[in-house]
């Protein structure tokens, strides 16, 4: 199997591998970027052909997504919208084994959606806090 990575360059003990894809005609820098302690990593593109800018971004997308894991946070989450769609169709399971239930599916379903769905479509969920929550207000 051939590899689309071409002109990889290893960073920070391989937690960077930046990269040109064999497949572009005019290749900008990508980067695969790994944490320690992260169940995943982020691939990226770095948006330039300068191989030093490369290496400056990828060493900062590094910085930010360490000091998200380290505060607890993933290097991939779902958006609101995933969550909350989730748990609508685990909360029309349960209604559907237990009557009283229902009456929340339905009222849940009907202000969640229209609502804080809207609002919150594409916010990551570990993204959202307090003073997100307090903006709609």
């Amino acid at each position: 199997m051939a590899s689309f990575e071409i002109n990889k360059h290893i960073l920070k003990d391989g937690q960077i591998v930046m990269y040109q894809r064999s497949d572009h005609t005019n290749p900008k820098w990508q980067a695969r970027v790994s944490i320690p302690g992260a169940k995943s990593f982020r691939r990226i593109s770095l948006k330039t052909r300068d191989l030093d800018e490369g290496k400056r971004l990828a060493h900062n997308v590094w910085d930010e997504l360490y000091a998200k894991v380290k505060n607890g946070g993933a290097i991939r989450s779902k958006t609101y919208k995933a969550v909350a769609l989730e748990y609508l169709k685990d909360l029309d399971f349960r209604a559907n084994t237990n009557g009283k239930k229902r009456t929340k599916a339905t009222t849940l379903r009907d202000r969640l959606i229209p609502y804080s769905a809207t609002y919150f479509a594409t916010a990551r969920i570990d993204e959202i806090g307090k003073k997100e929550l307090c903006a709609g207000r």
